[in-house]
């Protein structure tokens, strides 16, 4: 018989090897250490092991998953994970898990829960593997997808994942970015986070903000991306995240100040050590998906945020 319980301490390694059984099974590569998964999870200011719900059989760990209420919107939660190994009663243990954490938010007083992971939720899963920036539950995570739909989840909205092997990159060229190229530069500083939870969420990664200013000292445009801190590893130094971008010229047809400032933010971080980075967009940001591709970012799969209300 299938008991749930809150998180122990105890329960560290199981929950890894949890999560890797989970997901390899599901044909998602896993490449994260026992030490990188509980720095990632459990070592967060803002974690409750009341909110990390064990699902055991014969004293042995079987299924976790971990819901949270999101930062400054109390009436929300997210399951921002839901792990079970593979066997034959895997999808009643993932089943079970859901409804407790939707009994647990409803408890708590959310009146909407949600499935998956968005960058913008904030829960410190950032990086991950195989989560990657926060694509909601991914496609190839079929069993975990079935367990939301089978449970009355609808899709929110739909998140694409993409990579860029610096390698392989060429910045644009075009009369525009010439253009840039001759009458701008583009810098970079590192970020401290003034907001804790945000600070919290991201304590395994550098925030670092390249700017693109002219030759006057007006800004024209910036982009942010997460590096990893080498003391944590939560995902491999070799590795970034393009975490957002913005524009401060308004008049700038095809957005050349912005691709300008990412495309000159990536040579700069390829001169780092940096071989690839990734980011996300989601349905409803179709310049982002636009703007990715027109870097030369690859797709490499999509997944869904879903929700319910409770």
């Amino acid at each position: 018989m299938t008991t749930l319980r809150p998180f122990q301490n105890a329960d560290v390694p199981q929950l890894w090897q949890t999560w890797k059984a989970h997901f390899e099974a599901a044909g998602m590569a896993v490449e994260l250490t026992l030490a990188a998964f509980e720095q990632a999870i459990v070592d967060r200011l803002f974690f409750d092991p009341r909110r990390l719900l064990v699902a055991s059989k014969e004293a042995r760990l079987v299924g976790f998953a971990h819901w949270m209420v999101l930062p400054e919107q109390t009436e929300r939660a997210v399951i921002a994970a839901v792990c079970v190994r593979p066997g034959e009663d895997a999808a009643a243990v993932g089943e079970q898990l859901i409804a407790a954490c939707e009994a647990a938010a409803s408890a708590a007083g959310c009146s909407v829960i949600l499935g998956g992971n968005d960058p913008r939720f904030l829960t410190g899963y950032a990086g991950l593997s195989p989560l990657g920036p926060g694509e909601g539950i991914a496609d190839a995570d079929r069993v975990a997808t079935a367990w939301f739909m089978q449970h009355a989840y609808s899709p929110a909205h739909r998140i694409g994942r993409y990579s860029l092997a610096l390698a392989q990159f060429r910045p644009p060229l075009d009369r525009s970015q010439m253009q840039l190229r001759r009458t701008a530069a583009v810098s970079h500083e590192t970020m401290l986070p003034t907001d804790p939870r945000t600070a919290a969420a991201l304590a395994h990664a550098d925030l670092e903000r390249f700017t693109a200013q002219s030759r006057g000292g007006q800004r024209l445009a910036w982009a942010t991306f997460h590096l990893s801190t080498p003391e944590a590893q939560v995902f491999p130094t070799s590795q970034a995240i393009l975490a957002d971008w913005g524009c401060d010229v308004e008049d700038d047809p095809q957005a050349a100040a912005t691709r300008f400032t990412i495309g000159g933010a990536l040579q700069q971080l390829q001169q780092l050590g940096v071989r690839r980075v990734e980011a996300v967009a989601s349905d409803g940001q179709p310049d982002r998906a636009v703007m990715l591709r027109s870097l030369r970012f690859n797709l490499d799969g999509e997944g869904t945020v879903f929700s319910k209300r409770l």
